[in-house]
């Protein structure tokens, strides 16, 4: 049985006779294979993601970035809007 994208198939034995199946849904590695969750949510120990929000807010430094993303969460709606000023 080949696993779905983005889930991981566990086979986990309980003895001679008796086994089960866990189904794990997990995050792709592949950078090209993304989801609305990619688009709402910011992953700050991804370099790639913190150098797209220094890219757009220039006048900032990265430091201030990571301390954006760890104050108002991973939402970047939230990270933007408090990168502006608004929040």
């Amino acid at each position: 049985m080949a696993p779905q994208a983005g889930y991981l198939l566990i086979l986990r034995a309980l003895g001679s006779n008796f086994a089960f199946l866990i189904k794990i849904k997990c995050m792709s590695d592949n950078k090209k294979n993304t989801g609305k969750q990619d688009e709402i949510r910011v992953d700050s120990n991804d370099a790639s993601e913190v150098e797209y929000l220094l890219s757009k807010f220039r006048s900032k430094t990265h430091e201030e970035i990571k301390a954006a993303i760890k104050s108002k969460g991973p939402l970047r709606k939230d990270i933007e809007e408090f990168l502006r000023g608004k929040k």
